[in-house]
C-alpha cells in the first residue's frame, strides 16, 4: 500500500471525503449540526449552527468491512462515518479551539469486523476548509505527527488573483 506521511492511501481517501462533507452544510454532517442547533436553540445562540463548537467523531473503518444495507463506498461518500455532538463544557476540549471551529476525534477501525481506537485528535476550522490533525503514532509512548487536510476541491487562489491590472 503506498504511504504519504506514514498514513495508508485508503486512510488518506476517508479523510478527503469526511472533509468534503464536513464543509457541505447540505450534506449529512450539515445536516446533523443542523439537528443539533435548533435543539439547543436559546437566547445566545448564534445565527449560524456552525458557529457553535461541536464534537465530531470521523471513523475510519477497515477497507473491508461491510454493513448492512449500505455499501462502504456509499456511506463514506454520504458521511454516515462521521457522528456530531454538542459539546456542553468547551473547558473539557483539549486543545484552544477557535470561533467558529470544531473539535475532532478520529477513531479507526482495528480490523475487519472490529471495535475502533482513537487514532488522532484535531481542530476542523470550515471557513479554511481544512482539518489539522495529531496522529497518533504510538500510544505506549506519547508520540504524535502533526498534519493537515486541506480540501482537496478547493484550492489557493494564484498569486495575483483578483488585483486590477
Amino acid at each position: 500500500m503506498i504511504r504519504t506521511l506514514g498514513i495508508p492511501r485508503f486512510d488518506q481517501c476517508v479523510l478527503n471525503m469526511g472533509l468534503i462533507n464536513l464543509c457541505n452544510q447540505e450534506s449529512y454532517v450539515g445536516q446533523s449540526i443542523r439537528r443539533l442547533y435548533h435543539l439547543r436553540e436559546d437566547d445566545d445562540a448564534p445565527s449560524d449552527p456552525w458557529r457553535r463548537l461541536h464534537q465530531i467523531i470521523l471513523h475510519i473503518p477497515h477497507p473491508d468491512q461491510q454493513y448492512d444495507g449500505v455499501t462502504l463506498e456509499a456511506g463514506l461518500t454520504q458521511g454516515y462515518n462521521i457522528e456530531v455532538k454538542a459539546v456542553a463544557d468547551p473547558n473539557s476540549i483539549p486543545y484552544k479551539v477557535p470561533e467558529g471551529g470544531q473539535f475532532v476525534v478520529v477513531m479507526k477501525q482495528k480490523g475487519l469486523d472490529a471495535g475502533f481506537a482513537i487514532a488522532a485528535t484535531g481542530i476542523f476550522t470550515r471557513p479554511l476548509a481544512l482539518l489539522s490533525l495529531e496522529l497518533i503514532l504510538d500510544m505506549t509512548t506519547p508520540e504524535y505527527q502533526s498534519i493537515v487536510v486541506k480540501h482537496p476541491v478547493m484550492r489557493d487562489y494564484p498569486s495575483g488573483w483578483g488585483k486590477s491590472a
